[in-house]
């Protein structure tokens, strides 16, 4: 199956997108990866949505992947992930898609069909849910946090061989199995004219958000979703907020499945069960 990398400049930065063309008449299937993450990790969902006659698109948020890292004084804000995909989008001239998020993915794509329910058509959130809402009090604590680790000088990025490269991933991801961290890694790291390698994520997402999860806004935008919308977990050892069943009660069109023991990063581990989900749902019309 091809694969097509693209560069897209908008937002003031180089965007990297990856694209799995196919001829369809439905819309693309657009998918967002979380945290620490990059599109390149979708790769076997991916390619077996494709192989059902699909165009998959999977960009790399700001900061990650292949897309730039912000100015070395500017700050990374949740909502500039929403623009920027918006203006992907708007780029690529689709009027509607298939939405799929991971983790911090469903973050974004939860504001996204939000904001906009009309471009969506449908809607998987797998465990994108949000995180727990943080305590209120505390925010005094955490902007102090956020300026100084802004105001910190920050160190090179680390140079590592391949095999540490894997190694720190498996310490990340205790529960994937090692064959499976093997099969991921290079897409985490760029390799330097040195011969080593280093992580294309900017270190500052590390850092404290300057503005805090905000859960009656995310429960906003999942009360404005008109998209039917699925919501794929990978068992106990997946993630949970604290209040995961209010936050589905707030989706309109629900439909939920369960991965039983993938686990958090079921992209990885279970790609072809979660790429059959994502592709018989988002493979139905769009009033069923």
């Amino acid at each position: 199956m091809n694969e097509t990398k693209k560069t897209l400049c908008v937002t003031g930065l180089r965007h990297g997108l990856l694209e799995w063309p196919a001829a369809s008449e439905l819309p693309p299937i657009v998918l967002i990866h979380g945290w620490m993450d990059s599109g390149e990790s979708f790769r076997e969902v991916a390619t077996r949505l494709q192989a059902r006659g699909r165009r998959v698109l999977a960009p790399d948020l700001r900061g990650y992947g292949d897309t730039e890292h912000i100015h070395e004084q500017a700050t990374y804000y949740f909502a500039d992930y929403v623009r920027d995909l918006y203006e992907i989008l708007a780029v690529e001239g689709h009027a509607q898609i298939d939405l799929v998020g991971h983790s911090m993915g469903g973050s974004v794509a939860v504001t996204f069909a939000g904001a906009f329910p009309s471009l969506v058509r449908r809607l998987v959130l797998v465990e994108g849910l949000g995180p727990n809402a943080p305590d209120a009090a505390e925010a005094p604590e955490r902007t102090r946090r956020w300026i100084t680790a802004a105001r910190s000088e920050r160190k090179a990025p680390r140079a590592m061989t391949r095999e540490q490269v894997v190694e720190s991933l498996a310490r990340n991801h205790p529960r994937v199995p090692a064959s499976v961290i093997a099969r991921v890694a290079p897409g985490f790291a760029r390799l330097g004219p040195d011969g080593l390698y280093r992580w294309k994520a900017d270190a500052r997402h590390r850092e404290p958000w300057a503005v805090p999860f905000n859960r009656a806004a995310f429960l906003a935008h999942l009360g404005a979703i008109e998209a039917p919308t699925l919501f794929v977990d990978g068992g106990p050892r997946g993630w949970h907020p604290e209040d995961e069943g209010e936050r589905l009660a707030a989706i309109g069109k629900l439909e939920r499945a369960t991965i039983a023991d993938a686990g958090h990063m079921m992209h990885w581990t279970h790609a072809g069960e979660l790429a059959a989900l994502i592709g018989d749902f988002c493979g139905r019309d769009a009033a069923s």
